[in-house]
């Protein structure tokens, strides 16, 4: 099994989400992490999603971790996709 340095936890005092997404993806395909060739299959794209769901939910960190699951009951974040994790915390009323 390959070892995968993990990623930094979101810290909201010094970076918006926006922008710790947008380095974590970065950061994805730089490591490879779920990543597939476009014409992938359905089965085959969402195992290379659940890549990028187990290792969000290992380095996202407590807080964000308790506020996605809140924000995610009675769901589990496990049974989620990346996109569906990822839009829902710290979102204002602007966007």
């Amino acid at each position: 099994m390959a070892h995968v340095k993990l990623f930094e936890t979101f810290d909201d005092a010094n970076e918006s989400f926006d922008s710790y997404l947008e380095r974590l993806n970065a950061y994805y395909m730089a490591m490879n992490i779920g990543q597939c060739e476009a014409d992938a299959t359905a089965p085959v794209r969402a195992a290379a999603d659940k890549q990028k769901v187990v290792h969000f939910i290992s380095c996202m960190g407590r807080n964000t971790y308790s506020t996605l699951r809140d924000l995610c009951s009675p769901a589990k974040l496990i049974d989620k996709t990346f996109d569906e994790i990822n839009k829902k915390p710290f979102q204002t009323e602007e966007t």
